[in-house]
């Protein structure tokens, strides 16, 4: 209940004006032969373990411009440092911190929260989530 599907991001996400940058921890091999085939713009930081390595990854999550994700450790991470995150909520993903409304979280100010709305698919979720991403250099 906490994923958005790599194809949908890949399917989804803007291309023009912008370049990604995997955080996802774990294994993510199949993801990297994923984007590498649909030639997507994305970044995987190798060499850094992000399950056992939190300053490694607020490290490299402060780099970026902008941080899109589902509600994890990251959100509140980047939030906690300042970093604008688009935070993306499905029907089954309701944790209390992020309380019932869309926009402005009351706990972190930098964080924009996107509640996918009854019967909206992922892809719509996401499409509203990632307006306009890039288009500020």
């Amino acid at each position: 209940t906490k994923s958005v599907g790599f194809e949908d991001l890949l399917d989804t996400l803007p291309r023009d004006g912008c370049h990604y940058i995997c955080l996802q921890y774990g294994d993510v091999s199949r993801e990297k032969e994923i984007a590498r085939e649909r030639k997507f713009p994305i970044s995987f930081i190798a060499g850094i373990d992000f399950k056992k390595d939190l300053d490694g990854w607020l490290s490299v999550t402060a780099l970026c411009d902008e941080v899109m994700s589902v509600s994890t450790a990251l959100v509140h991470f980047a939030a906690a440092i300042g970093k604008p995150v688009r935070l993306m909520l499905t029907n089954y993903q309701t944790p209390f911190v992020w309380a019932l409304d869309q926009g402005r979280s009351y706990v972190y100010p930098s964080v924009t929260i996107y509640r996918q709305h009854g019967e909206e698919s992922i892809t719509s979720l996401i499409r509203r989530a990632s307006d306009k991403l890039g288009a500020n250099p």
